[in-house]
């Protein structure tokens, strides 16, 4: 008797397993899921002189989000060290909406040059 429902339990967590969303926590957003008024709001009042340009900054925001912590790092640097804040703070911004889970990455790196690492 308890083998039969162990075995329905162990079946049961295959079903849940392979019918389980195809996007993880960690997935990219696309483009219809992220949230573009919000994004676009929030852009404007930290750069009102600045231009939201959706396409261009889901792009950039997808390319940071693939980058490994080591990549991440060594362009927060670059930026840092070009006096490039902005850019950094606009790319977390975008990370935030595209790919939330991954914002560590940048955050972590931020850390770590702001501590002379």
């Amino acid at each position: 008797m308890f083998t039969k429902i162990a075995l329905a339990a162990v079946a049961a967590g295959c079903v849940m397993a392979c019918s389980a969303p195809a996007s993880a926590p960690d997935a990219l957003k696309t483009k219809s899921e992220v949230n573009q008024q919000a994004w676009g709001t929030e852009f404007r009042r930290a750069y009102p002189n600045g231009n939201f340009r959706f396409d261009a900054l889901y792009d950039q925001a997808v390319e940071h989000c693939n980058y490994s912590a080591e990549e991440m790092a060594k362009w927060v640097a670059l930026n840092h060290d070009k006096g490039s804040n902005g850019v950094i703070d606009a790319t977390r911004m975008g990370m935030s909406y595209v790919c939330p889970a991954r914002v560590s990455h940048i955050d972590q790196a931020i850390t770590k040059v702001d501590d002379g690492n």
